[in-house]
């Protein structure tokens, strides 16, 4: 493994969940990118465990014309 693969292990975050989570449930993120003059940076909504809330706000940004993207964890 390289050392910028090293490098990127030694720098993840991790986030407490405000809810339990049952190990059967899946997470779900809704990703998306927003411009600002000449920059575009990725931000993100949730987590969610319901994914139907998930997809409804990916398809509002959607909609909108922004790119969206969801990514579930389990």
């Amino acid at each position: 493994m390289s050392m910028k693969g090293l490098n990127n292990r030694q720098n993840r975050r991790y986030a407490n969940l405000p809810f339990k989570l049952n190990p059967q449930e899946n997470i779900y993120v809704v990703f998306y990118t927003e411009e600002n003059g000449n920059s575009i940076s990725q931000t993100c909504e949730g987590p969610f465990t319901d994914a139907d809330k998930a997809f409804e706000i990916r398809d509002n940004f959607l909609v909108q014309g922004v790119c969206a993207w969801i990514v579930s964890y389990n």
